[in-house]
């Protein structure tokens, strides 16, 4: 027997295959020469159906955006499986949230343009509300890392500089046509970090070891925190 999808899950269906094909075309061309066009003929749809869809370029960019942060909250957890100390975790999620932006660039792009107050307010209001949810989800994952690290008499206060340094870190390696190969980007990351841990956090009593073995850590499972152009499942809240 063959089931009956509803319309609303053909709408949902036809919306992910046209956000990571969007996804493709913004990590293999940037996002200046991104155009509605392009990508409606490469989703194989018309124009008019994707602006039924998304009402502009601002709202699907804003849309990749955050179906982009909701895939990064998801991966980022993943530190909290992999390490036991809040330590190590404050320590794990810079490092591998910038591990993301360098796989993901599209990702990175594309939330940074929604960073712009101006760009995103061109955006629906579900949308935008939505990249805004998702990126208080991120922050509180951060918030909520730190506040584990300060009950074991560790006192510690850094969100805002810990995004600085991702934030940076990120342009500069792009301006610089760097490459996607991991090892490399976190040979250029890890200067800059312990700078930043020595220089913001001296209490914390963190090695280069330390940060060399969580390093190799989420190398070795690289597979379980890449994100697949094809897009991984996700049902909008």
């Amino acid at each position: 027997m063959t089931l009956k999808i509803t319309k609303k899950e053909q709408i949902l269906q036809r919306e992910k295959r046209v956000l990571a094909c969007a996804r493709r075309m913004i990590s293999e061309n940037g996002l200046i020469g991104f155009k509605m066009p392009d990508l409606a003929k490469e989703s194989e749809i018309s124009i008019g159906a994707l602006y039924r869809h998304f009402e502009s370029r601002e709202d699907l960019v804003t849309a990749v955006a955050q179906y982009a942060l909701h895939t990064r909250h998801t991966k980022l957890l993943l530190v909290n499986e992999l390490f036991d100390s809040p330590i190590d975790r404050l320590i794990a999620i810079p490092l591998l949230d910038f591990l993301f932006n360098v796989a993901h660039r599209e990702a990175f792009q594309t939330e940074t343009c929604c960073m712009n107050a101006s760009f995103v307010a061109l955006a629906s209001d579900k949308r935008r509300l939505s990249f805004r949810a998702q990126g208080d989800r991120v922050a509180s994952l951060i918030e909520n890392t730190i506040t584990a690290v300060n009950s074991t008499g560790v006192s510690v206060s850094c969100a805002e500089g810990i995004w600085s340094l991702i934030s940076g870190t990120s342009l500069i390696w792009f301006s610089q046509a760097r490459t996607v190969e991991l090892e490399e980007a976190l040979n250029f990351f890890s200067p800059h970090f312990i700078g930043f841990l020595r220089g913001y956090l001296p209490n914390l009593n963190v090695t280069i070891e330390d940060i060399i073995k969580i390093e190799q850590i989420l190398l070795d499972r690289a597979d379980d925190w890449r994100w697949s152009l094809n897009g991984d499942s996700y049902d909008e809240d």
